[in-house]
């Protein structure tokens, strides 16, 4: 089975190129993860995908001392992945945390649950925020209740060394973007915006242990502001 992670940069501002990528990975994927899936993305990402994949939407909206936009979007080949239940993650209007897109699936007769993140991204520091620290036990608590293997990643807004993203490890979780020993999940596009403050990281999949990994790779490429995350394991 195989899982794509990408946040597509504010509904895929490369439209020519996050489409060719999906393209090029939609056969030999079972479900996409998006974040940012705003405006026209999910248009381009049916078009792309073609009739294979089923998409599942997610959306929520922050007013505090400023306003977050959180969209996802999951995207599934049905022919392989039976969907049995899905739920929003910190979804509440009153909620301060991200945002999780929840699904219990089914593939070739065994059931996963998969959590696919997007994290604060206020404050731009990318630290720990008594609400970033929330928001990680939040994601914990609400998979921990999930009999079964289970994976969550995405885009965590979030440096590796952070409290936040070291209570996964601790949960029992594989970190494999540590594991791998990843240099970053940026690229350039991120960081020229950001000259004095170059950020390397922000991107993450943690696995169940009981998961036989298969393949881990983050791919460097310009499709976004961001680098997809390809996760391959057997149930």
């Amino acid at each position: 089975m195989k899982v794509v992670f990408l946040n597509v940069w504010s509904g895929g501002k490369l439209a020519d190129a996050l489409a060719a990528f999906l393209r090029q990975q939609a056969p030999s994927t079972d479900i996409f993860c998006f974040q940012e899936a705003y405006d026209a993305f999910p248009v381009l990402a049916a078009e792309a995908l073609g009739a294979d994949f089923t998409a599942l939407p997610i959306t929520k909206k922050i007013i505090s001392m400023h306003t977050e936009r959180f969209e996802q979007a999951l995207f599934y080949k049905p022919g392989t992945v039976r969907l049995l239940d899905s739920a929003v993650v910190l979804g509440g209007a009153t909620d301060t945390g991200g945002l999780g897109q929840y699904v219990h699936c089914e593939v070739g007769g065994r059931e996963l649950h998969l959590c696919n993140v997007h994290g604060l991204p206020l404050p731009g520091h990318k630290r720990d925020t008594p609400e970033r620290l929330a928001q990680s036990r939040g994601f914990l608590d609400f998979m921990a209740g999930k009999r079964g293997p289970r994976i969550i990643g995405g885009d965590f807004n979030l440096f590796p060394d952070t409290e936040s993203i070291q209570l996964f490890s601790r949960a029992g979780y594989r970190d494999l973007v540590a594991e791998f020993q990843v240099p970053t999940t940026r690229n350039r596009l991120a960081w020229e915006r950001f000259p004095d403050n170059p950020q390397k990281f922000a991107d993450f999949v943690f696995i169940d242990p009981a998961l036989a990994l298969q393949k881990f790779a983050v791919i460097d490429n310009e499709i976004s502001d961001h680098l997809p995350l390809l996760l391959e394991v057997d149930l």
